[in-house]
């Protein structure tokens, strides 16, 4: 107690809430995002070691493919996530909270560091610093040892200075010194230089005092350094310790690491403490220079004298502590080039935070100016890190290694009969941390190719493809970097290839059919459509619903298309441009639609002219779709425009409802032999790399979200129905629909039909819109909904065009032969402005004119006309007074012979900006930059055309508003804009061949 209380017991109070608020700071910073990042390699063999028993943690050993193999992390860390593991649990936010906490620890620690060692200001600096370091954020979300290391390293110091104190060399404080150097060498073997050149500071200032040490304290310090010595020697000897010893002098790089300057480490840890590790390329000239700059204040940190001979023994601790661990480590690299970054010398972070804490204290002992050139320091100093610190957040395309995507895609996407294959089962061990449960194999080397003869080689494939094709359907595989997946490539057909953002290597997902998807006939199961390839492209033939990923938080059906080619092969850009649109039609309105991506950039060269291409889908669905006849529409896009080449209109049956778009319940249970796959995922190629049965499966696996408009969950029960789930934007603007989608669930059957009335009102007063109709639909009333199943019940309210901005109540009132039954708040819905439209200033073509409440400014032309080709027309507007009616605006434009005729040659009809807004929704003041797109024909005929605008009721489709232009009132209230020409077509010279009588 006595020992703790000298190590953390703060000199003041205000001290004390210093390092209380940067702590507080230091935990609010590091918990932010902390599920961010995913996590990556490195952090995979954490959870290798966290699979190992505890004997084999120890000796630093992990098995792959079952062999062991020496880890270069010693134990400590590791032992403490172990121990972790039954308070907190192994999942990801678990076990990189406990490292944030480490990261949170830090600061404390430096900021007593610095207090101890050079007073309250240099301690409240170094703890700023320490928590601005984006570095040290960097690591504080990653399942390693770093943050440990850091506050580890602080600790070491802050103990040796409290051991070499006058008279404060009692035996208690030096078995704490020792303890925090075997804890620390345990750790990270970069403490072996820091802990050296500590302990013979130590001896050295003890040969110094010797004198004054009493005599049984001598024999206990004696004791302490005889049993450390001989731990030493005992840690030599061991077989692991000797075989880390071989390895460093092997004389040999390893894994390619390649010496590296002196300066390049003391370069990247100071770049690392102030810009972090994301930034913008970090050898740019300013972060060059600064960080030279911040390095030169380090060092002028430690070598400014100080008067009283105890701080100067404080400058050399921090000076040893600085610079022997870099110098040992840099000596290391020439018997065997190690260093990897910024992370292998962390340790030294605190102390370069405490010296130019100490630096600046130095200068505010000084005069003004010297007290203005420390602030200028401290802002250069927090002004780097803070911006280091926001791309600590900033997802760049490297900021990561997607391994969390990678597995969650094939989640999403997994069907019974898959299996993952990893060759390296160190990524395995990442990915299954967020899979666990999915059965993966190892990929074995002989089976990839690296075989000495082609006969070893195919019969190796052949015996690797009747294993896979006898037990799966289609094959996950993860490769190394971009190298394709060697047999698989060439046995197997390759359907997708998807990459995923890296950091520290390429990462990408290649997903294997083990039978080719071409067939020369449609499955009987499949619904053929009407089509035809003709001579040439492709055509969609039929289509079949599946039940899909079950894994999938989201429920979903597996949509499959059958793509039929003609006699010539479809055209490349066809094939990487096709897109498809889905939607699910009743009674005239959609209740579902999704837009697919073609994926027919993968068509095998092996296509035949009227064989079959399958392409399968994942649609993610509502849970409880009703049960009724639904109409599909599948409209087949190609090319940057999208254009139309294919549109299909099927009757969905009920049966196929049933099977594969009603869903009740989500997850849906697993197949028994899937189940039996998943509890024993052990086969023949399995490796025996596996995770602990201890793990739990992870919550985000198996938990079922909903898509689209979720605005909240409500569950509210009634007598005879409980609405299980409500779904609305919480957005909406005036004039638009609000869909509003109520889930039910009958608590009995054979329920009697009611009334569903919504409401849309303001907090005070009564309802501003209202919508009611028979609960259901006339294909699946509420007679038959089915006990304790979800019924998706959709609606659609619009909300009036004037509805002043605001929130309003959404209402729910149900009645039965007009006697009310139920009444209940869903929630609250915020009623929008639209954006404020500006008046448009630029004005190719002035015409003064006033349409109803708006004035007519001008028009304008995109480019020359010319026949067969869009024309971007634009009128441009002011609103003068607040529209009472909804207007469309219009453009004719009559040909020359017909500019007195009734009808336009061609016309552009639309709301404001191109239906996306109400002409009663504009306000005084706003203006209307409407776009006309209009097409002249081929065979346009030469001349002048007049252009006209002019506005008439929506609502009507008729009823023109009245115009005036110049000031009279304008001949069939349109308005006269202008005209433009069109040259004559050219005229086609033909030839008459005319036989030619020869003589007999």
């Amino acid at each position: 107690m006595r020992l703790t209380r000298r190590l953390l017991r703060p000199g003041s109070k205000r001290a004390f809430w210093w390092a209380v608020g940067l702590t507080f700071l230091g935990a609010v910073l590091r918990s932010a995002d902390l599920l961010g990042r995913s996590m990556w390699m490195d952090e995979g063999i954490t959870y290798m070691r966290l699979a190992s028993s505890l004997t084999d943690t120890f000796r630093n050993v992990v098995y792959v493919l079952g062999k062991p193999v020496i880890d270069t992390q010693p134990p400590a860390y590791f032992l403490l996530l172990k121990a972790w593991i039954p308070f907190g649990g192994d999942s990801e936010f678990s076990l990189k909270w406990l490292t944030a906490m480490l990261g949170v620890l830090v600061v404390p620690l430096t900021f007593t560091v610095g207090r101890r060692l050079f007073g309250a200001l240099a301690g409240l600096l170094a703890g700023l610093f320490i928590l601005l370091s984006p570095g040290v954020q960097w690591y504080s979300h990653e399942v390693r040892m770093y943050t440990l290391v850091v506050s580890l390293a602080a600790l070491s110091v802050l103990v040796l200075h409290q051991a070499l104190k006058l008279r404060a060399t009692e035996p208690g404080i030096w078995v704490a010194v020792f303890g925090v150097w075997a804890v620390a060498v345990l750790t990270h073997y970069s403490f072996i230089g820091l802990v050296a050149s500590q302990a013979v500071f130590a001896f050295v200032v003890l040969l110094v005092r010797w004198r004054v040490v009493p005599h049984n304290h001598r024999r206990m310090l004696v004791t302490l350094v005889a049993l450390i010595t001989l731990a030493g020697v005992v840690l030599a000897l061991l077989p692991d310790v000797q075989s880390l010893f071989r390895r460093l002098s092997g004389g040999r790089p390893e894994r390619d690491y390649y010496f590296v300057p002196l300066d390049v480490m003391f370069w990247s840890e100071l770049n690392g403490f102030l810009f972090g590790l994301n930034t913008p390329d970090p050898r740019a000239l300013l972060p060059e220079i600064i960080t030279w700059v911040v390095g030169t204040l380090c060092v002028l940190g430690a070598l400014l004298p100080s008067a009283p001979r105890a701080k100067r023994r404080n400058q050399w601790i921090l000076l040893i502590a600085l610079i022997a661990p870099v110098l040992i480590w840099f000596g290391i690299s020439l018997i065997k080039p190690s260093y990897q970054g910024f992370r292998h010398l962390m340790l030294i972070l605190p102390f370069i935070a405490v010296l130019l804490g100490r630096l600046v204290w130095v200068l505010w002992q000084r005069g003004w100016f010297f007290k203005l050139m420390g602030g200028l320091v401290v802002i250069a100093i927090a002004a780097s890190q803070v911006y280091g610190l926001a791309y600590v957040f900033i997802r760049t395309p490297n900021w990561h290694d997607d391994f969390r995507g990678l597995a969650y895609y094939i989640r999403d996407h997994w069907q019974d009969g898959d299996v993952i294959v990893i060759p390296a089962p160190v990524q395995a061990a990442t990915v299954m941390a967020y899979l666990r449960g999915f059965p993966w194999r190892h990929f074995p080397e002989s089976t990839a190719g690296a075989v000495p003869t082609a006969s070893v080689e195919s019969a190796s494939r052949q015996q690797a493809r009747r294993a896979f094709a006898s037990q799966f359907r289609r094959v996950w595989y993860l490769p190394l970097d971009y190298e394709t997946g060697a047999w698989f490539a060439r046995d197997f057909f390759k359907r997708k290839q998807v990459r995923f953002p890296s950091r520290s290597g390429a990462i990408q997902l290649e997903l294997f059919e083990i039978e080719s998807p071409i067939t020369p006939q449609l499955p009987t199961d499949v619904r053929r459509v009407s089509s035809d390839p003709g001579s040439s492209g492709l055509t969609l033939a039929g289509y079949r619903f599946a039940p899909a990923a079950r894994f999938n938080p989201q429920p979903n059906t597996q949509l499959s298309l059958y793509w039929q080619r003609g006699v010539a092969p479809p055209d490349k850009d066809m094939l990487d441009s096709v897109n498809t649109s889905f939607r699910l039609f009743y009674g005239g309105r959609p209740w579902w639609d999704f837009e697919l991506p073609g994926e027919l950039d993968v068509v095998p060269s092996n296509w035949e002219p009227g064989d079959f291409f399958r392409v399968d889908y994942v649609l993610p669905l509502p849970l409880g779709l009703p049960q009724v006849p639904y109409e599909l529409k599948l409209e087949l896009r190609r090319g940057s425009k999208g254009e139309a080449f294919q549109s299909i209109s099927e009757a969905v049956s009920p049966a196929d409802v049933s099977c594969c778009m009603r869903i009740v319940q989500w997850p849906v249970a697993p197949p028994a032999q899937a189940q039996a796959n998943l509890a024993n995922p052990t086969n023949p190629l399995a490796s025996p790399l596996a995770v602990p049965a201890a793990m739990p499966q992870p919550a985000e696996v198996f938990v079922p979200q909903s898509a689209s408009l979720a605005d909240g969950w409500t569950t509210w029960r009634g007598q005879d129905a409980a609405l299980m789930k409500i779904e609305y934007p919480d957005e909406v603007r005036a004039g638009e629909f609000l869909p509003i989608v109520l889930t039910w669930r009958a608590n009995q059957s054979g329920l009697l039909s009611w009334q569903t009335e919504l409401r849309l009102e303001p907090l005070i007063g009564s309802a501003v819109a209202t919508t009611q109709r028979e609960a259901g639909t006339p294909d699946f009333p509420v007679a038959a909904w089915p006990i304790h199943q979800p019924v998706r019940d959709d609606y659609s309210l619009q909300v009036p065009y004037a509805l002043d901005a605001g929130w309003f109540k959404l209402v729910l009132l149900r009645q039965r032969a007009g006697v009310p039954l139920d009444s209940l708040v869903l929630g609250l819905v915020r009623v929008a402005d639209y954006p404020a439209s500006p008046v448009p200033i630029t004005i190719q073509h002035a015409v003064p004119a006033t349409v109803g409440d708006l004035a007519l400014l001008g028009w304008s032309l995109d480019r020359a006309t010319v026949r067969d080709t869009t024309l971007e027309f634009r009128t441009l507007w002011r609103v003068d007074a607040r529209p009472k009616r909804d207007g469309v605006l219009f453009l004719h434009v009559f040909a020359p012979e017909g500019s007195t005729a009734q009808q336009p040659y061609v016309q552009d009809d639309n709301t404001p900006e191109y239906g996306k807004r109400f002409t009663l929704t504009y306000r005084p003041g706003e203006g209307i930059d409407q776009l006309h797109r209009v097409v002249l024909p081929p065979d346009a005929p030469a001349g002048e055309y007049k252009l006209f605008a002019g506005v008439y009721d929506r609502d009507k489709g008729c009823c023109r508003w009245s115009a005036q232009q110049n000031g009279q009132p304008a001949k069939d209230d349109l308005v006269y804009l202008g005209s433009f020409s069109l040259p004559k077509l050219p005229e086609l010279i033909f030839k008459t061949y005319v036989p030619v009588a020869t003589k007999p």
